[in-house]
């Protein structure tokens, strides 16, 4: 299961906050983030994702969860995608805006890596 974990982050809901609405466009594939939704526990969001790939659009989420100092990004198991390129991009991406808005954080146990270094522009 693709997955990202990020260290040194304390809080979730201010975290979740910096995540972009967003459409990224490569070609024939579409990245879209439609919107953030925050737990009242403050310990999980859910963030609604939609993905075009060769003219298939796969809805789902992305689950951010917090424990201690770390917050794991991951796949909502119950809307389970086919894990595509653009899947594992979109996380990356997710990944990376949570990570550089955290000031000391740094990415911890993935399986993601090389989504996480590419230079993609969000808007």
């Amino acid at each position: 299961m693709p997955h990202v974990v990020i260290e040194e982050a304390l809080d979730l809901p201010v975290a979740s906050q910096s995540i972009k609405l967003t459409a990224v466009r490569n070609g024939s594939e579409i990245l879209r983030i439609v919107d953030v939704y925050l737990d009242r526990s403050g310990h999980t969001a859910l963030v609604d994702c939609v993905v075009v790939e060769a003219g298939r659009s796969q809805p789902f989420f992305v689950q951010l969860s917090q424990k201690d100092r770390q917050i794991t990004v991951r796949l909502l198991p119950a809307t389970d995608p086919e894990k595509t390129v653009g899947v594992k991009r979109i996380m990356g991406l997710i990944a990376k805006q949570l990570h550089e808005s955290i000031g000391g954080s740094r990415f911890g146990k993935t399986n993601l890596q090389e989504f996480l270094h590419e230079s993609r522009s969000a808007g």
